[in-house]
């Protein structure tokens, strides 16, 4: 239940920072090409993002390397964008990390579910899992172009998309918790 809770929010982060990484810059006055190459920029660091973590959690666990891609994911917009965002180096900057964050998180999804199933529950639950997160692809860019309306404009979605990534991390390390414990251990 708190792993599909940490799969609703994550899928409802990344995919309206991502939807409005374009608008973003064009709105802080980069110029379109720009707007165009950090899109560009964030897919390609998805590439990356989606080996990476995946040869990582092999060695440190599924759900511990989950908890560290979703920090980063956290981090990069309360650290980078969220403050210097309108600072060309430091949004595309912002764009790599969150990019190859993301593509890391959907990357060992499917593997932090398989952990806590047992091989004939995987499909049901990762299904199921998928059924409930597929709601949220339905509400973020709507919510998202909301609050780029309100008087504090992409900030308002830029602060939305940081808390919705806190609770995802903070889901995360509750559900390693509850499989896991504290211990050092690889799950």
């Amino acid at each position: 239940m708190v792993l599909t809770l940490a799969l609703f929010l994550n899928e409802f982060s990344l995919l309206m920072v991502s939807t409005y990484i374009p608008s973003y810059a064009l709105n802080k006055g980069f110029s379109e090409s720009v707007s165009l190459i950090a899109l560009t920029v964030y897919n390609a660091a998805g590439v990356v993002g989606r080996v990476i973590p995946t040869l990582l959690s092999d060695k440190f666990g599924n759900f511990n390397v989950m908890i560290i891609i979703s920090g980063i994911m956290t981090l990069s917009i309360w650290i980078l964008w969220l403050p210097f965002g309108s600072n060309l180096g430091c949004f595309l900057t912002f764009t790599i990390t969150f990019g190859f964050a993301s593509a890391g998180t959907l990357a060992i999804t499917p593997l932090c579910t398989s952990a806590i199933s047992k091989p004939k529950d995987f499909g049901k639950r990762y299904g199921t899992a998928y059924f409930c997160v597929s709601f949220c692809n339905l509400l973020s860019l709507p919510i998202g172009m909301s609050l780029t309306e309100t008087s504090l404009g992409y900030n308002a979605m830029v602060i939305f998309g940081g808390a919705t990534c806190t609770l995802c991390t903070a889901c995360f390390i509750y559900t390693r918790y509850r499989v896991g414990g504290f211990k050092k251990i690889s799950i």
